[in-house]
């Protein structure tokens, strides 16, 4: 005595495996669901999809009503969805179906065919760099600036401080073209303990991370590449937003390397003059001396060269300096 559920998309393979299980099967849509869900049975077999029956509305969902009214649920998804798109995915015809049948199963155990490894997205929290245990870590992250774009990455600031003062026990996270919200993001999922010194090169406020389906890859948009008009998103990247998140996004790696007693250096590489005021009281926040321009260049003549990263090193080593011997 049950209710048997067939579930999938609004195609004849559905109803086929359904009438293959019961030939009295029969097709829940629009014109009886209210009476299906009124009924009382022994035992029925009966199909039927999210694309059989009314809209999910603020007030109703007949198609949760209908799963829930099941003791058995069997799930056969098709091999291609009839709304299927690569550009809209979160809202179509699988996902509906099978979060609600994920709720149900939670809820009664009695879904048959579901898998949801489609949903356990490891790109979404892939790390840039996921070090062996060392003694003591020493990690960097930043935008190209700090990667060491354009020049021999031995001669990047960070690389000539690891060699000084921590040998080969360099962690680096950085990533060209990266916004703050990213890099912070890298930071606070990877296994810094306490100990560790985190240098971090502060990049652009104006960066804005986005998810790039066609790369599986999360890239970040500025002023000078990003067209709203397009997308009608301009406060993505206008001003009070951008220096919102990045102030805050501050504040959570400060909060965090505090908590677990790593020591953080937070440095202006590229960022701009309002996010260095808003910084000037975090205790993990270091201003570096004002200059105009790179005292020169790498050989794309945008990054910043050789030089400049040895100002670099000499200026925040001597920050290092003052800060470990305080901790010490």
């Amino acid at each position: 005595m049950a209710i048997n559920l067939f579930i999938g998309d609004s195609d004849y393979n559905l109803s086929f495996e359904a009438k293959k299980f019961s030939k009295d099967a029969y097709l829940v849509d629009f014109s009886n669901f209210e009476n299906f869900l009124s009924s009382t049975f022994d035992e029925v077999t009966v199909y039927t999809s999210v694309g059989d029956l009314p809209k999910i509305s603020q007030t109703r969902c007949v198609f949760y009503e209908i799963i829930k009214k099941a003791d058995k649920i069997y799930y056969y998804p098709p091999k291609r969805w009839s709304d299927f798109s690569n550009e809209f995915t979160l809202q179509c015809g699988k996902t509906i179906t099978e979060y609600f049948l994920y709720l149900i199963n939670q809820e009664k155990n009695n879904v048959d065919g579901l898998n949801l490894s489609d949903y356990s997205n490891t790109s979404y929290l892939k790390l840039v760099n996921v070090p062996s245990a060392l003694d003591r870590n020493f990690w960097v992250t930043g935008c190209s600036n700090t990667y060491g774009a354009a020049i021999d990455r031995n001669l990047r600031f960070a690389q000539i401080i690891a060699n000084k003062r921590f040998g080969s026990n360099m962690v680096d996270l950085s990533k060209g073209g990266s916004s703050l919200e990213f890099q912070a993001d890298q930071l606070l999922r990877s296994d810094i303990q306490a100990g560790d010194v985190v240098l971090w090169g502060l990049t652009s406020e104006y960066r804005s991370v986005f998810w790039d389906r066609p790369n599986n890859d999360p890239r970040s948009i500025n002023p000078y590449t990003f067209d709203y008009k397009k997308t009608n998103k301009s406060d993505d990247i206008c001003d009070e937003t951008r220096l919102y998140k990045a102030v805050i996004v501050c504040h959570q790696v400060s909060n965090f390397c505090q908590k677990i007693g790593a020591t953080l250096i937070m440095v202006p590489i590229i960022c701009s003059e309002k996010l260095q005021l808003l910084l000037h009281n975090n205790p993990c926040y270091y201003q570096l001396p004002y200059i105009t321009n790179f005292i020169d260049y790498g050989s794309d003549n945008l990054h910043p060269g050789p030089k400049q990263h040895a100002l670099y090193a000499d200026q925040i080593d001597k920050i290092l300096e003052k800060v470990l011997n305080t901790h010490d």
